[in-house]
């Protein structure tokens, strides 16, 4: 969590690799899901209906994918608004 605001806070200040520190985080949080779902002993309860899966998921792939385009914005932007 203290590592998420970190990094919102850099995002805020326009620091592209803030950008891409989201994004692997995001993706951290899917691959831990994924691995969480194939061994559901792994979770307390033997594991979380699909439907939560999913939305981990997809939540997790919207981070990624938005972290990245704000990333490739911002240094699209720095590159034309540099000299």
């Amino acid at each position: 969590m203290a590592l998420t605001i970190v990094l919102l806070y850099f995002e805020r200040r326009g620091r592209p690799w803030s950008f891409l520190g989201a994004a692997v985080l995001g993706l951290l949080g899917v691959t831990l899901r994924w691995v969480v779902n194939r061994w559901p002993s792994l979770e307390v309860g033997g594991g979380l209906p699909l439907g939560v899966t999913l939305a981990y998921v997809l939540l997790g792939l919207a981070v990624v994918g938005t972290s990245l385009g704000s990333y490739l914005d911002e240094r699209s932007y720095d590159a034309t608004h540099s000299s």
